[in-house]
């Protein structure tokens, strides 16, 4: 079992609807939206913040929910800077980050130790995300239909 097949094993304990998908079986694009989001998770991963700001629409929104947001900061944000910022800041957490199908979109999932605990739904229009929704809220997570991407 490799180790894409043990991480879906894993979170099938607590997220039965969360399985591998195939790189392969993606169509042409979600196959353009998971190029955008590995150049996104890179530069995130690198704390390149110009690559960052090439894969952002200058407009782009960012929306976290309750859970997903320390206390005293703000839930939204826009704009490529403020979001390119952000994803600085979250560089440390990306190391760990996987590509996933999020609703049927390419996104982002972080499963410390195969414990989902954040999901990514992005927005890709014309190579650029242009929204961010942050999800960490258990009773949202659940709702949330997630595969894995494999290699």
């Amino acid at each position: 079992m490799g180790e894409l097949d043990g991480l879906a094993a894993r979170f099938e304990v607590s997220r039965p609807r969360l399985r591998a998908v195939a790189y392969r079986m993606l169509g042409a694009g979600l196959a353009r939206q998971r190029e955008v989001v590995e150049a996104f998770l890179a530069a995130s991963r690198s704390g390149d913040f110009e690559a960052l700001l090439a894969v952002l629409d200058p407009d782009v929104t960012l929306r976290a929910d309750v859970a997903a947001t320390p206390p005293g900061l703000p839930r939204q944000a826009r704009g490529a800077a403020v979001v390119a910022g952000q994803g600085l800041a979250f560089s440390r957490r990306a190391q760990s980050a996987r590509l996933a199908l999020v609703n049927g979109a390419v996104g982002v999932i972080l499963a410390p130790h195969g414990r989902l605990s954040v999901a990514l739904s992005l927005t890709i229009v014309d190579g650029k995300i242009t929204e961010m929704d942050v999800v960490a809220d258990p009773e949202r997570l659940a709702e949330l239909d997630l595969a894995v991407l494999a290699d």
